[in-house]
């Protein structure tokens, strides 16, 4: 009776495994739920395979310890027979640790991460190495046009701890080239725009174009008006122009060609040299009323004779 059993069961099997084209052959597997095993070939779109119908939840398994190298391959021949002995003809592969390999992409209209549902913590990982170091090292999140140009997030580790990330883009003219890093920020938070080496928080290497720029001061010179700034005299100033050739307290042009120019500083100082400059001329309009009434008083003088 076994052996018969036997028999039908190794021919249900063969049946299902080998059914040509528009014959369908069914494998039941009783449990809590109906599970239905079925192999079909459809030649008007090259279509064909096994498929399992169930209600419930589809389970794979192997039973005992992992095998070393194990794996769950999905293999295709280009119209020659396959090697199962290697891995010339695999197209993907799920190991016993849960690595899935694609040969070339995965092509969905939306992929979707994380759950509107779960709060949890989610990430995306993009592993890299630990040597080479610097942007030999890069890792690219990269948006590619089919005749086009290309869009890179690049990220790339440093000597250390250090990390760096990189926004690229190619320009109408790179006409099939790779795009060129547009902003750069460094492990230390600074960030480049037209560089790759900022030597602050924000460096630009160009032009900055902008409806309004508010920088943040203290000690703005309103002490000019302070009765106990001592306003230096306008021979004093042209002495130390004339030895000096810039105004004082007014960095030369050498100091700001080597080191550039702090524009909230210089505002500051601008503003000592307009107050100074408005207080000259309050005393010049003094010293000019006081001429106004004597040349007055000389000429009632001369009436009076």
């Amino acid at each position: 009776m076994k052996k018969i059993i036997l028999l039908v069961l190794q021919s249900v099997v063969s049946i299902a495994l080998f059914a040509q084209t528009g014959t369908y052959s069914t494998i039941n597997f009783p449990n809590t739920y109906t599970n239905t095993l079925t192999t079909g070939m459809w030649s008007g779109n090259f279509r064909s395979g096994f498929i399992e119908q169930s209600n419930g939840s589809l389970n794979y398994g192997i039973y005992g310890p992992k095998p070393n190298g194990f794996r769950f391959r999905w293999l295709a021949g280009d119209n020659t027979a396959i090697d199962y002995s290697v891995d010339t003809d695999q197209i993907m592969s799920l190991d016993n640790s849960g690595l899935l390999n694609i040969r070339n992409a995965i092509i969905v209209p939306n992929a979707i991460f994380g759950h509107n549902a779960n709060d949890s913590y989610s990430k995306i990982v993009l592993r890299g190495p630990n040597s080479p170091v610097g942007p030999n090292s890069k890792r690219d999140l990269s948006f590619e046009f089919v005749s086009a140009g290309k869009a890179y997030v690049r990220a790339y580790r440093g000597n250390s701890w250090d990390t760096y990330l990189q926004l690229m883009t190619s320009a109408s003219t790179n006409t099939g080239g790779e795009p060129s890093v547009r902003m750069h920020i460094a492990g230390n938070g600074y960030v480049g725009i037209g560089t790759e080496t900022p030597q602050s928080l924000l460096a630009v290497n160009g032009e900055i174009t902008a409806k309004k720029v508010k920088v943040t001061q203290t000690g703005w010179p309103d002490y000019v008006f302070n009765r106990e700034f001592s306003l230096p005299s306008l021979e004093e100033v042209n002495t130390f122009i004339k030895l000096n050739h810039h105004l004082p307290n007014v960095p030369p042009a050498q100091e700001i060609e080597k080191n550039g120019l702090d524009i909230g500083e210089m505002q500051k100082i601008q503003m000592q040299k307009i107050e100074e400059l408005t207080l000259y001329m309050i005393g010049l309009k003094q010293e000019n009323e006081l001429l106004k009434q004597k040349i007055a008083a000389l000429e009632a003088g001369k009436q009076k004779k």
